[in-house]
């Protein structure tokens, strides 16, 4: 796991000194050399992405925060 959290308490998680607000972190995932990361099959499932080679996902910014979405999610 490449994330360790460092203290826990109830509204916030730190990790590495930095404060997030409390969040469900289904999974996490390295960077490689040339910047790219597997999607997790726990995010994939939440997503329902089909696991074919060539599936389109959307980066989005909501509020300060990146977030993974599937356009063609119902």
């Amino acid at each position: 796991m490449v994330c360790v959290a460092s203290y826990i308490d109830m509204r916030f998680l730190w990790i590495f000194g930095v404060r997030f607000p409390m969040v469900t972190i289904l999974a996490t995932s390295k960077l490689t050399v040339r910047y790219q990361v597997t999607i997790p099959s726990e995010v994939r499932e939440k997503l329902n992405l089909e696991g074919k080679a060539g599936t389109t996902v959307v980066f989005a910014e909501d509020d300060g925060k990146i977030v993974l979405l599937n356009p063609k999610m119902d």
